[in-house]
C-alpha cells in the first residue's frame, strides 16, 4: 500500500517543552510518521547532548504512531496555518499546517480503515 499523504509541518510534544519543530509528517496505511527536517535534527542532537538521559531518551528526531494507538483527534483554529491535536500512549502532539482539517480528516479516514 504505502504513504496515502504527506505534509510539511511544524510539530511540538510534552517533552519539548511547546517549542515548535519543522519537519513533516507521512499518513501511511497503518501508521503516521512524524520527524524533524535536518536543521532540527541537528538541533535536537545537540539538545539530547546537553539535558539529562531521562530527557534526552524522550527526545526523538521521528515518531512512529500505529493508527490503532491514536486515542483522539482534534482540530484548533489558527491564525495562519490550524494545528492537529494528537493523543496517544505518547502522550500529545500537536501538528500546524496548511490544510490541517483535510490532513486530519485524511487520518481519520484511514484510522476507520484499519478498524474493520
Amino acid at each position: 500500500m504505502g504513504i496515502i499523504t504527506s505534509k510539511t509541518v511544524n510539530f511540538t510534544h510534552q517533552v519539548m517543552d511547546k517549542n515548535w519543530i519543522g519537519g513533516s509528517c507521512e499518513l501511511h496505511d497503518e501508521y503516521l510518521i512524524i520527524q524533524a527536517n535536518l536543521l532540527n535534527k541537528a538541533t535536537l542532537k545537540l539538545i539530547k547532548e546537553m539535558v539529562d538521559k531521562e530527557v534526552s531518551d524522550k527526545l526523538e528526531e521521528s515518531l512512529i504512531i500505529p493508527l490503532n494507538e491514536i486515542e483522539n483527534l482534534e482540530h484548533e483554529k489558527a491564525l495562519f496555518t490550524d494545528i492537529i491535536k494528537i493523543s496517544c500512549k505518547y502522550g500529545e502532539i500537536k501538528m500546524r499546517c496548511y490544510g490541517a482539517k483535510k490532513f486530519l480528516w485524511d487520518i481519520e479516514q484511514a484510522k476507520s480503515s484499519n478498524s474493520k
